[in-house]
């Protein structure tokens, strides 16, 4: 595969460059349709549009596109000839991301309630399964293989790797530190981005600060291929995407820019070089996808005129009965992901309810999290649950028409419940109404949104690598309330907003003394709750041994989290580090080392007879359960702040 992620966020802002015509030139088209590339356009309000996933070149220069919606690889030669058409498997919800090589054909389902991995050979015959130890809500944002480290899925673009499989350990479940090379390239936090070749730094040259980087490819000659990503200072997010190609000495010899702002449908994976180092974009048009080629020249003029960021709106004076405090709307978001809940048959197929289309995360008869997508819905958690007991359809992601005998909640109704609204439903096309429209991303907060009228919102989480996580009701194969992260190329167009009568001055309740404790090289350095803290650091793609000791090792790992975070670097684990940083909400069907984190706790600490294996199954459920009875604690089996608080407390 010559697609490769490594990427680095840094949360400020750039100016946005304009394409011109002769950056790129189309090489061949692909129609719309059974002989081509499907779309899922729905001329709706509140429907995200979804069409192709990923565009890969394998090492013959064969181009590959993942044809997300008509769940198939497309294999096409370099005149556009269609050599090949592969179906996926019938258990796969939706082709996420993918890569070929000399094994096989390796396709990420992150649609999937605990995500796969499929390994298919060339002719597309099922080879294995992996299951992925890093859940949607971890980040995962993609697949891929080299022949030195195996199948890699990356974290927030890249910034994380872990090893799942490789032909000489098979199966495996290991951090790895950066793509193995002929020498090792790393991206070091700075104001200032540098790109480190052993002992060699060489500064990224810019007249602006940078969002996003990724390595791509490097060649025999030790040339090497970034993709970096800057953000317009505007009250509207605008992207620009370039290709940069260095020599083996850190000289820039060439960049290009991708079409970015053309895709007509958010492509997530939609730059790939060739095996003779020419870079490829793949373009979606309104009527086809296009196959371009980026031109490298030595210089790119920024022809975006500098605008002063919006001035934004002076908050109106909330009253103490209309306010909501940005840990409220948090909570509400986070009560739909973790939502769990038997859906019967009726709940699956639908019975009676005619014109709906079932959720494709939904199998059988099941326990299933989350609240289903269901357009043209805004159902409280509750309300769902309780409409579940009385046989109405789990979700509905057909949009001719809002069917009364489906429950769930679309993007829009989503966000009309988390901010506590419960006397109208506001839609993408109404949400200004009780919205101000924010000066930059920049001001961006915990239960602000990004929306895109008449198409789409999402719920703001937190910044991260490249990009940031989002609480979204969406379609696209998830068909659910997700928790996940985005690049900030995926988001051209969105517009950030605040809820007027949100509240950053609620003051916080007083957590009770002793309830977080405070872990450092010189206070509380041993004990079970050193094994979770180093199994939370593993999780969060921190390398590091597990001895249950909080020495120089373990301070520097937490301290490397904490700059990441914006927290004060001080390798102490206090209260803000525990709630803020380390831990994460795990349930039934998680898996990774925060559920090892969990497991060893309720083993070592209260006497569970529970393995440590990072599988959060029945028995672990139970156990949790039984470990909240015992607390006083809401019994629901979900590992949230207070379980955790529980879990950790000394």
């Amino acid at each position: 595969m010559l697609r490769k992620t490594n990427l680095f966020f840094f949360a400020l802002l750039i100016p946005f460059f304009v394409l011109n015509a002769q950056e790129s030139e189309v090489i061949f088209q692909i129609p719309l349709g059974k002989t081509g590339v499907s779309y899922e356009l729905k001329d709706v309000p509140d429907f995200l549009p979804s069409g192709p996933s990923a565009f890969v070149i394998d090492s013959s220069g064969r181009f590959w596109i993942a044809d997300a919606v008509g769940q198939r690889l497309l294999q096409y030669n370099s005149q556009g000839t269609l050599l090949n058409t592969i179906a996926m498997p019938q258990e796969l919800v939706t082709i996420s991301d993918f890569c070929t090589t000399d094994e096989g054909i390796f396709i990420l389902d992150a649609a999937l309630i605990s995500p796969k991995v499929w390994h298919l050979d060339s002719k597309g015959t099922l080879i294995n399964s992996y299951d992925s130890p890093i859940m949607l809500a971890d980040g995962l944002s993609g697949v891929s293989y080299t022949p030195e480290d195996g199948l890699l899925l990356e974290q927030e673009g890249g910034v994380h790797l872990t090893q799942i499989w490789s032909r000489k350990q098979g199966e495996s479940n290991q951090t790895v530190a950066a793509y193995s090379s002929s020498y090792q390239i790393d991206f070091t936090s700075s104001q200032s981005p540098q790109i480190k070749i052993g002992n060699q730094d060489i500064a990224l040259e810019s007249p602006h600060q940078i969002v996003g980087l990724s390595f791509l490819h490097s060649n025999q000659r030790g040339d090497f291929y970034i993709a970096v990503e800057e953000m317009a200072n505007l009250p509207v997010i605008q992207v620009d995407q370039t290709i940069r190609h260095y020599n083996a000495q850190g000289k820039q010899v060439g960049l290009t820019r991708v079409p970015l702002d053309e895709q007509f449908i958010s492509v997530e994976h939609s730059i790939a070089l060739a095996p003779d180092n020419t870079a490829y974009a793949l373009v979606t048009r309104p009527g086809h996808v296009e196959i371009r080629r980026l031109n490298f020249s030595s210089q790119l003029s920024p022809l975006f005129p500098h605008i002063e960021p919006l001035e934004e709106a002076d908050s109106e004076t909330i009253s103490s009965e209309r306010a909501i405090s940005r840990d409220a709307i948090m909570n509400n978001a986070s009560h739909y992901v973790n939502n769990s809940v038997y859906l019967n048959s009726s709940n699956v197929y639908g019975g009676s309810c005619s014109g709906r289309t079932k959720p494709r995360f939904i199998g059988g008869p099941a326990t299933y999290s989350s609240v289903p997508y269901d357009w043209g819905g805004w159902d409280s958690v509750a309300a769902f649950n309780s409409y579940m007991k009385q046989n109405y359809a789990a979700g509905d992601i057909h949009t001719s028409g809002v069917e009364s005998c489906s429950r769930g909640t679309d993007c829009s109704g989503f966000v009309t419940r988390a901010w506590g609204c419960t006397n109208k439903k506001y839609g993408t096309v109404t949400l200004h109404q009780i919205s101000n429209q924010l000066g930059s991303v920049q001001s961006l907060k915990r239960g602000d949104i990004v929306n895109k009228q008449s198409s789409h919102v999402r719920l703001f989480a937190k910044f991260a690598n490249n990009g940031a996580y989002y609480y979204e009701a969406t379609t696209g194969g998830h068909d659910r309330v997700i928790y996940r992260y985005l690049s900030w190329s995926s988001q051209n167009g969105y517009v950030p907003r605040r809820y007027i009568h949100v509240s950053d001055n609620t003051p916080p309740t007083p957590p009770t003394p002793g309830q977080w404790p405070t872990h450092s090289t010189t206070q509380n350095k041993i004990g079970p709750n050193i094994y979770a803290i180093q199994y939370l650091l593993r999780q969060h793609g921190q390398s590091l041994g597990i001895d249950g000791e909080f020495g120089p090792e373990t301070k520097s790992k937490v301290s490397a989290l904490q700059s990441s975070y914006g927290l004060k670097a001080d390798g102490v684990v206090n209260e803000t580090t525990w709630r803020n940083v380390l831990i994460k909400t795990v349930s039934q069907g998680s898996k990774g080392d925060s559920v090892r984190a969990v497991q060893y706790l309720l083993r070592n600490k209260f006497g569970h007879s529970l393995g440590v294996d990072g599988i959060f199954g029945s028995g672990t459920r139970a156990a949790v359960i039984q470990f909240q009875n015992s607390k006083g604690l809401a019994a629901d089996g979900i590992v949230g702040p207070n379980t955790w608080r529980a879990l950790v407390r000394l």
